[in-house]
């Protein structure tokens, strides 16, 4: 029987591990599998047992402590208080970073304990330079709906309808009154889709509109990898053996073998294996690639998806976003094609009222803030707040650097493109023209970009070529040398659209677990 090894738990690590379950295999996968501690669980029971019928209970006012917007910015998302998603590990190596933002995960299902939960599939413009066509790839998205089990329509594939705010549905309705228009000026928009539970059936509520989206989801209706690899395990389907941090791939003639570190005993083991999927998060599986290879010292390239914030004012507020009941995650999805913004089209995602908005313009407004109190109300009864992601052809990148000699460490060095910060400009100020049939104006002077990497849009260290030359790999994610050794998570990427990449991450993980040759 083949020994066929996963390495990662995340969302291109599931993907692939119910392609080969459905292929009648039982793949292992290694992990570290951090999990968050017993404290943070405690708390996500107990909002689930007094939410959303008791809004007042001591559980959220703790929550609501814990992730405090303050003068400098709303805090980077946590679950429920817990920093597990993000936490370093004594044996990995240091991240240098100069002008750069990444981050790494060695949870339990990643960095989708986090996520944005967007969803979108690519478009033949968005994978035109790419080596794969949109036919190839465009079946393995049905295969991921399947088993992320959303309560969407079966017969159609289709994400499930969240309920929309107040505030997007006032912006959808302004567009809609302008639909002919904005489309002949490369406008298009619709509600977000989102990996969210919508309608309660089975074990899973389905979304109660309590608004900790950002905290994380007391009834667990956002999908996360987690999740799947509990049911996997649960089955009996996979084995998953936590607790290991894979240092490097061995190859000695025909033979491979993963090599890690036991962290609960301490010590180094050779794990053998015929066929490997490294699918670990981008800068796990570049550093695991590296030193398999032995590529030290040599700068690599990142491609990435640059994000701005633009912060967008309604000429009508609602007094009702302070106590209806809604989701926090992105509401509307916007999409812009112009060419004089930029090749390809450029993705924005809308967010509407959550509760960190109004303690963070007090504090911002200092001692006064207090004062101001209703008149900052009113302000946040209009206020939007938009994500603008960028293609990687007009984006910054990040050079990757595994020095030599042991020293356990990573570099990063951000290159800014002067071409991101002309194309985000020139979307505020597309906007700011069309203040009309959007029903208010961006705050153009208060929008921000963030560093090389932030935002988590980034890939292509390893693009996937139909003549592959170092670093490419070909089709299937395999790189020189690695007949049987798969990369499959947003490594492999040829580029990086504006678009969520999540989607398309999961199914490329799925095409390639579902074509590659398991040996005897």
């Amino acid at each position: 029987m083949s020994n066929i090894f996963i390495i990662g738990s995340g969302l291109s690590a599931v993907s692939a591990a119910v392609a080969l379950v459905n292929r009648g295999h039982k793949p292992t996968i290694l992990d570290v599998g951090l999990g968050p501690e017993q404290e943070a669980v405690e708390l996500k029971n107990e909002l689930a047992g007094c939410l959303p019928g008791h809004p007042n209970c001591q559980a959220l006012d703790q929550l609501k402590q814990m992730d405090r917007a303050s003068a400098c910015g709303i805090p980077r998302k946590r679950w429920f208080g817990s920093d597990f998603p993000f936490r370093s590990l004594e044996k990995d190596c240091q991240v240098e970073s100069v002008e750069a933002s990444m981050v790494r995960s060695y949870a339990e299902g990643g960095l989708s304990n986090v996520w944005g939960a967007a969803l979108q599939k690519v478009t033949a413009s968005d994978v035109e330079q790419w080596p794969l066509a949109l036919e190839e790839l465009a079946p393995y998205y049905d295969q991921v709906l399947n088993f992320l089990d959303l309560n969407g329509n079966p017969a159609t594939n289709r994400l499930p309808s969240l309920r929309l705010s107040l505030q997007a549905r006032a912006l959808l309705d302004d567009l809609e009154s302008h639909r002919q228009k904005l489309a002949r000026q490369g406008i298009s928009y619709g509600p977000s889709q989102l990996a969210v539970r919508s309608q309660n059936g089975g074990p899973i509520p389905g979304c109660a509109y309590c608004g900790l989206c950002l905290s994380g989801c007391p009834y667990d209706c956002i999908y996360t990898a987690a999740g799947t690899l509990r049911q996997l395990r649960e089955m009996g389907k996979i084995r998953y053996f936590p607790g290991l941090f894979v240092e490097k791939i061995l190859r000695t003639g025909n033979q491979l073998a993963v090599e890690v570190w036991n962290l609960h005993e301490n010590r180094r083991e050779a794990l053998e294996g015929s066929l490997i999927l490294v699918g670990a998060g981008l800068l796990s599986t570049a550093r695991i690639s590296l030193e398999s290879l032995s590529y030290y010292d040599r700068p690599l390239t990142i491609r990435h998806s640059d994000m701005f914030t633009l912060p967008f004012l309604r000429f009508r507020g609602d007094a009702g976003v302070f106590t209806e009941a809604l989701h926090t995650l992105s509401q509307v999805f916007i999409e812009l094609e112009d060419l004089e913004i930029c090749a390809r089209r450029v993705h924005l995602q809308v967010y509407t009222y959550n509760d960190l908005y109004l303690p963070l313009l007090e504090s911002r407004f200092g001692a006064a803030g207090r004062l101001l109190h209703h008149p900052v109300r009113a302000l946040v009864s209009r206020l939007l707040i938009i994500f603008g992601y960028l293609p990687s052809d007009v984006s910054s990148s990040i050079e990757i650097v595994l020095p030599s000699g042991g020293c356990r460490k990573v570099v990063l060095l951000g290159k800014p493109n002067a071409r991101s910060v002309v194309a985000s400009r020139k979307v505020a100020w597309r906007l700011l023209r069309r203040f009309r049939e959007f029903g208010g104006i961006p705050l153009v002077f208060q929008m921000a970009a963030d560093l090389p990497g932030g935002g988590y849009h980034s890939g292509g260290l390893f693009p996937m070529s139909s003549e592959p030359v170092f670093p490419a790999t070909d089709l299937l994610g395999r790189l020189p040398l690695f007949e049987h050794v798969h990369l499959i998570d947003a490594s492999v990427l040829p580029d990086v659209p504006a678009i969520p990449t999540a989607f398309t991450v999961m199914a490329n993980a799925y095409r390639i677990a579902s074509l590659c040759p398991v040996p005897e």
